[in-house]
């Protein structure tokens, strides 16, 4: 009787397969940060009610950068608005 067993390459090709499936899904589950992407602009409230803003982030319509107050766990996000008009930049 032989006794099958996978050859190194092969080892190799299901250890990288393996390695990939647990980053993809460790990236999968990690919780979304509480800063806005370069499109989109974010308020931050000071509770779930989304009461009182205490903070915003992003980029206005023409690329000047929005940075006031603190961040939280509480924010809503939006997309930037297409700006008709930017004016000149000194």
């Amino acid at each position: 009787m032989t006794e099958k067993t996978l050859s190194t390459p092969r080892k190799l090709v299901v250890a990288l397969g393996l390695t990939c499936a647990l980053a993809l899904t460790v990236l999968a589950t990690t919780p979304r940060t509480a800063e806005a992407a370069s499109n989109q602009d974010c308020t931050y409230f000071n509770d779930d009610s989304h009461s009182q803003v205490v903070g915003q982030r992003g980029v206005d319509c023409c690329g000047a950068s929005i940075d006031r107050g603190v961040t939280s766990p509480y924010f809503t996000c939006e997309p930037v608005p297409v700006c008709i008009w930017c004016p000149p930049s000194s």
